[in-house]
């Protein structure tokens, strides 16, 4: 340290520059520490999970939603965002940037991608249950039928 009293201008003038440098390389130690990134790096990063997102919801609210994420989630978010985005090729059924940020939908199970042929039908799943049913209420019906009236009550 310098004494401020006694020292000339050159003096400060170096000692100054020296404590600049010094700042300088404590916050990049710091930031590499922390994963601390510059304003331009978050940009960056921002920029690129909107474009493997498909860009769909609000970009300043996604964007700030973003930016405040720590370092590992963002990581956890790049491994994850392409197959989930695979995962709902139609935009509408995908959800918003912000929403899937909020809820931290990254640690979610993404179903795996179903072949064409291996898709359920709907019909197979909706009719064929009710249809079944039908048929036994049919069979029960005709069985009730067929029984008096006097036998059901147990009056004989």
């Amino acid at each position: 340290m310098i004494n401020l009293k006694t020292c000339n201008r050159q003096e400060f003038v170096t000692a100054y520059k020296a404590l600049e440098k010094e700042i300088k390389s404590l916050k990049l130690r710091l930031s590499e520490y922390e994963g601390i990134q510059s304003d331009d790096d978050k940009e960056i990063e921002f920029q690129r999970f909107w474009k493997l997102y498909g860009r769909k919801g609000s970009v300043k609210a996604t964007r700030d939603k973003f930016i405040k994420l720590s370092k590992k989630k963002k990581e956890k978010i790049f491994e994850v965002v392409t197959d989930y985005v695979k995962s709902t090729p139609d935009r509408n059924f995908r959800k918003g940037g912000e929403s899937w940020l909020n809820k931290e939908c990254w640690n979610d199970v993404i179903e795996s991608e179903f072949k064409q042929s291996e898709r359920p039908k709907v019909g197979a799943f909706a009719i064929n249950p009710i249809a079944n049913r039908k048929a036994e209420l049919k069979e029960l019906r005709q069985k009730s039928k067929s029984v008096n009236i006097r036998d059901r009550l147990n009056l004989n």
